[in-house]
């Protein structure tokens, strides 16, 4: 507890040195911060490197690469440190859409495939924030885009549930394989059954567009068509009857599918 509270301590001071120093010439003040927060953590030990928001995880969740470097190179920070959540900094950035300070961990050993307390690397992180570019960055550098996270769910599933239609495009020029995009979690949920849950009607139709499997049942019996029935998702169930998508699959309670598309 003594140990939280000196580290908010600490943080507030950090911030009202910030203030203080924005009141100085443009451009000295995130690397003085940045050289006051990497001190401070180089001197106090690695029992830092555990908090929620550390400096390094602020400055990949910014961008600063000067802030990267000086924790980096200067303070010996290990690349690979973890907040109480799990998240490395890659993570971090990842998440950010950062991808210029993707390329500098990278480039200093963070690991592509880290997985946080969730079991989320930084790929699934970035395809959960629909970050094309930062997707394709961890791909050439080794990601496992097929890697799962603790409820089983992939990149694919998590694109799915935030509607990022760029993340879904991005996994299937990885592959070439319409099969990842099918992928199925712990509970049998592919990512077209996510993105009816969450009535995606644009991440259901471009996994359909790149041959995504629109009828495969969960571990209940339960379609895409099921799960947007069910919660009244209009705009995903017509689009599963345009598509063709199987109509009159029961599921293990044998409830049919139905709904008042003139809602």
């Amino acid at each position: 507890m003594q140990a939280m509270v000196d580290e908010q301590r600490r943080l507030q001071q950090a911030k009202q040195s910030l203030e203080d120093m924005e009141k100085q010439k443009e451009g000295s003040t995130a690397e003085a911060v940045c050289e006051r927060l990497g001190r401070r953590q180089f001197e106090e030990g690695e029992d830092l490197f555990a908090v929620q928001w550390s400096g390094i995880h602020k400055m990949a969740q910014t961008g600063d690469i000067r802030g990267l470097r000086f924790f980096l190179e200067d303070s010996n920070t290990p690349p690979n440190i973890r907040d109480d959540r799990g998240d490395t900094p890659l993570n971090t950035a990842a998440h950010a859409g950062q991808s210029a300070a993707v390329e500098e961990l990278l480039k200093h050993g963070a690991d592509v495939n880290a997985k946080n307390n969730k079991g989320w690397t930084p790929a699934l992180s970035a395809a959960s924030t629909d970050h094309r570019d930062v997707m394709m960055l961890l791909h050439h550098a080794g990601a496992d885009l097929k890697m799962k996270d603790i409820t089983g769910s992939t990149a694919a599933h998590m694109a799915a549930s935030t509607n990022s239609v760029q993340s879904i495009k991005a996994i299937y020029e990885c592959f070439g394989d319409p099969g990842v995009l099918s992928a199925q979690s712990h509970n049998g949920s592919t990512p077209a059954h996510i993105a009816a849950i969450f009535d995606n009607a644009e991440a259901l139709k471009a996994l359909y567009e790149l041959g995504a499997n629109m009828d495969k049942q969960d571990r209940s019996g339960e379609t895409p068509a099921h799960k947007a029935a069910k919660s009244h998702h209009v705009r995903c169930v017509e689009f599963l009857q345009a598509v063709g998508a199987d109509m009159n699959t029961t599921n293990d309670e044998v409830w049919v599918i139905g709904i008042d598309i003139s809602m």
